[in-house]
């Protein structure tokens, strides 16, 4: 990664864990999930189903961004091989690693989850950029 990239990687991943917006932008993460598992009640789950969405926004939504296996495939509303082969995707792309049967987010997988909530959130507001850059 270069280095202009690794300094602003890092800058968004310390704005994104400041009590406050860490718990606004966990807000957002547990509204989307909310409304997908809304959705799932009355649509096809064809047409609401996005595994690694689904396993990134449980995994930075639950304390310490970590959470066991069956209940973060759960999660997904997806079968269990479904969200396994994710799982093995998130892993390979570092955003997730797993031990022990315990899921956790990396630090990319963190920024990751970070800057979709903060893209939902100016979408919002239309305050683009304004809190975690």
């Amino acid at each position: 990664m270069p280095q202009a990239r690794l300094v602003d990687f890092w800058a968004r991943a310390i704005a994104a864990r400041s009590p406050v917006m860490l718990e606004q932008l966990r807000g957002v993460a547990r509204d989307l999930i909310a409304a997908r598992s809304a959705l799932r009640s009355v649509m096809p789950a064809e047409f609401v189903n996005n595994p690694p969405i689904d396993l990134l926004y449980a995994l930075f939504a639950a304390d310490d961004q970590a959470m066991m296996v069956p209940p973060l495939i759960t999660a997904t509303g997806v079968s269990g091989p479904v969200a396994r082969r994710w799982l093995d995707v998130l892993v390979d792309r570092d955003l997730v690693m797993e031990r022990d049967g315990r899921v956790t987010l990396t630090e990319a997988g963190f920024v990751m989850a970070a800057e979709a909530c903060q893209a939902i959130i100016e979408s919002r507001t239309g305050a683009a950029g304004a809190t975690l850059n």
